[in-house]
């Protein structure tokens, strides 16, 4: 076989990058067979069927969560949501605020206004 004219293996990176963006579509945690049905590249492939032993490895890299079998991506980190008002200081009571917030206020009040 001409070397030259060989396709390129498809790198890791690569694999990785399919496994997320199966993930990411789903509407729910799916099993590796599903994931590999989905992807549907012969890396992820035996005769016809999805392979989830090639794709198992890879969603451990990227970091997937696994409950009863099935796997899907670890939800984002939510920001620390204060209750009361939004925005200016307000009607928000003191007591309501977040020990930072209050903090954050106290230093900006420190600050002499001109």
């Amino acid at each position: 076989m001409n070397q030259e004219s060989k396709p390129v293996a498809m790198t890791e990176e690569a694999r990785k990058e399919r496994v997320r963006e199966v993930l990411r579509a789903a509407s729910e945690p799916l099993g590796p067979i599903q994931i590999a049905e989905r992807i549907g590249e012969a890396w992820c492939m035996w005769n016809g069927s999805g392979f989830g032993s090639a794709v198992t490895p890879l969603l451990r890299k990227v970091g997937a969560k696994k409950t009863s079998g099935k796997w899907s991506l670890k939800a984002a980190p939510v920001a620390e949501v204060e209750p009361g008002c939004v925005g200016e200081m307000g009607l928000t009571p003191p007591g309501v605020m977040s020990h930072a917030r209050w903090e954050q206020l106290k230093a900006e009040m420190a600050v002499p206004q001109q």
